[in-house]
């Protein structure tokens, strides 16, 4: 009876080193096939390339063929099963729902997001006598809320995930912590300035902006002195500065 449960022991002992190993092997593979994906999509930290549409597809095409292979892997039946383990289940998980999101970023938002973009590097922003064609930026407002929106969701959805255990896997899922909350408030602020700019630039009414200057003498931590007081007035994108005088000729009231 107990070379019976010693023997069923060594060959359960076998088939977990077999289940581990391969694990390790798909594990790897994920790990590559997100690095090749972060790969193809240097491009776009290149503002000059954006330009390039088709290399631009190409790249995002290239990384969206790695993030779907890593998701499949990640969630095939090994994993799903490991996932309910007691330890490691909880960070196998964890790398579940990393390629769930980066491979939703990368078919959904990310070719949306580089469109908008695209579309706005190439609009007109130059009016008639100097003025500035507001109309794009206001155009993009729309496509850069759902943008934002989208990426929001999908930081969220990361963010939720349980912080893993086991030292490799953390420092994966930090780095793209960092990388997805550096992405999410870029497109918000993008977002943000979308509304602002053509508000501020006097799109819906002249607006005048009281401007202060100081020299380099004038400067504290605090603030500092005023030298000077001058206006600024936007109008529909037209932007006049107007003389600035000493603050001595300005009298309290």
């Amino acid at each position: 009876m107990t070379l019976i449960v010693l023997a069923v022991l060594i060959v359960l002992l076998a088939i977990a080193a077999v289940f581990g190993m391969q694990l390790y092997k798909q594990a790897k593979s994920v790990k590559a096939h997100e690095s090749q994906a972060i790969s193809s999509l240097s491009a776009i930290n290149d503002p000059a390339k954006l330009k390039d549409a088709a290399a631009l597809q190409a790249s995002i095409a290239q990384a969206q063929q790695q993030t779907a292979q890593a998701k499949q892997i990640a969630h095939g039946s090994l994993w799903n099963v490991t996932a309910k383990m007691p330890f490691v289940g909880s960070d196998i998980a964890t790398v579940q729902g990393m390629t769930e999101v980066v491979d939703n970023l990368a078919q959904q938002t990310l070719p949306s997001l580089t469109t908008a973009v695209q579309q706005l590097a190439g609009a007109n922003l130059s009016g008639a006598e100097g003025q500035l064609n507001l109309q794009p930026i206001a155009d993009a407002q729309g496509n850069f809320d759902k943008l934002n929106q989208q990426v929001q969701q999908q930081n969220k959805q990361y963010n939720s995930l349980a912080e893993p255990k086991i030292g490799m896997v953390k420092k994966a899922y930090q780095q793209g912590k960092d990388q997805l909350d550096n992405i999410a408030d870029l497109v918000g602020q993008v977002s943000n300035a979308t509304h602002m700019l053509p508000s501020f630039l006097g799109q819906n009414g002249a607006r005048t902006y009281l401007l202060a200057a100081q020299t380099t003498s004038e400067t504290r931590s605090g603030g500092g002195l005023v030298g000077s007081l001058g206006t600024m007035t936007a109008d529909n994108g037209k932007i006049a500065v107007g003389d600035f005088h000493p603050n001595g000729e300005f009298v309290n009231g």
